[in-house]
């Protein structure tokens, strides 16, 4: 029962739901919600296997601006900071200069929540408006990371037992309004404009507030494994560190495409550094990344996937996710046909 999307009782708690009995799943939330509620989930939190925290990689609040000078902006960057898609949109990597500006490390050592990185801006649309007139399109900004936000955590959730009780991180719509209240302050436009060809930018308003993603850019939540050992943090995952840094050649066989991602991952923290080099070229993908060791009716190409922390940083952008995502689809349909078997299937079953 919605009633308010700012409100914390967005949902009746008295309402006890729907049971729904099919005969496959598919998982493919942000936050395993579906993995995480059957009562059977096994495996970690953020980091959890390689760091004795739970930290999840940090989040991000898209935000709209306009009066962006393009041409001032990507100044001496590489490839000109700029690309441009066949339809003339813009994509923008700039403000490298706050790594070394004062008030940009002051903003970033100060803040509770939040951190400014060097952006990348995508135009809103294919409005084909060119350089020329760059200062009339508005850009999606993905500049302002927040940390200690616990992807598992629901408001609709609170008061229940399935609102996760261990670590320490706010929600993800509360964390959405904190980041929205801290855009809307003068001072960080202000700090904003210090950047090259930002000097005139603005946000953009609609009905008073500013233009906002719907949701978090979350970039992690919980990760499916065979859990060995939990004490000494011993996981079996489908996919790990040493699968997609070289050693990959052992999922050929069972190989539902390629992923690739060779730019960066994000800090957990504050303080620590923001990018973790990765694999130059890409890896074969198992099929076994969409299983779960006690769900036998569930495929996960979402965020719960079978596959360690830092595999996820590679896998977790959106076309790689998509090769999950058609992978699930297909052995889905198949296996309803009765022409394969979610779990253990064979070889001619995994050729299909």
């Amino acid at each position: 029962m919605v009633k308010d999307h700012r409100a914390n009782d967005i949902f009746d708690p008295s309402d006890p739901g729907k049971r729904v009995t099919a005969r496959l799943f598919v998982d493919a939330s942000e936050t395993g919600r579906l993995v995480r509620l059957s009562g059977h989930h096994v495996g970690t939190v953020g980091r959890e296997d390689q760091n004795p925290d739970q930290l999840q990689m940090a989040a991000t609040l898209m935000f709209k601006m306009k009066g962006i000078d393009a041409r001032a902006a990507v100044v001496d960057y590489r490839l000109q900071g700029r690309l441009m898609s066949d339809k003339g949109s813009f994509q923008l990597w700039a403000g490298h200069e706050m790594n070394v500006h004062p008030s940009f490390i002051r903003y970033n050592e100060d803040s509770a929540h939040f951190k400014l990185k060097p952006y990348n801006a995508g135009e809103d649309g294919y409005s084909g408006l060119g350089v020329e007139r760059s200062k009339e399109i508005e850009y999606w900004m993905n500049m302002l990371l927040i940390y200690n936000v616990d992807a598992r955590k629901a408001i609709k959730d609170i008061g229940s037992d399935r609102y996760p009780q261990d670590g320490d991180g706010i929600d993800p719509e509360t964390a959405r309004r904190l980041a929205i209240e801290e855009i809307k302050r003068p001072e960080f436009i202000a700090l904003l404009r210090q950047l090259r060809g930002l000097e005139s930018a603005e946000l953009v308003m609609e009905n008073g507030e500013p233009v906002v993603g719907e949701i978090l850019y979350l970039r992690e939540s919980i990760h499916t494994a065979d859990v060995a050992d939990r004490e000494n943090r011993i996981y079996r995952f489908a996919l790990d560190k040493e699968g997609v840094t070289g050693g990959d050649a052992k999922y050929y066989a069972h190989r539902i495409g390629l992923g690739y991602y060779p730019f960066d991952s994000n800090s957990y923290k504050k303080g620590e550094p923001l990018s973790n080099p990765l694999a130059q070229n890409p890896w074969y993908i198992p099929y076994e990344v969409l299983l779960h060791p006690r769900l036998t009716n569930v495929l996960i190409p979402g965020y719960a996937a079978n596959m360690d922390s830092f595999a996820w940083t590679a896998m977790r952008v959106y076309p790689n996710l998509i090769v999950l995502g058609d992978a699930a689809g297909v052995a889905a349909g198949l296996a309803l046909q009765g022409k394969f078997r979610i779990h253990g299937p064979s070889e001619q079953q995994i050729a299909l």
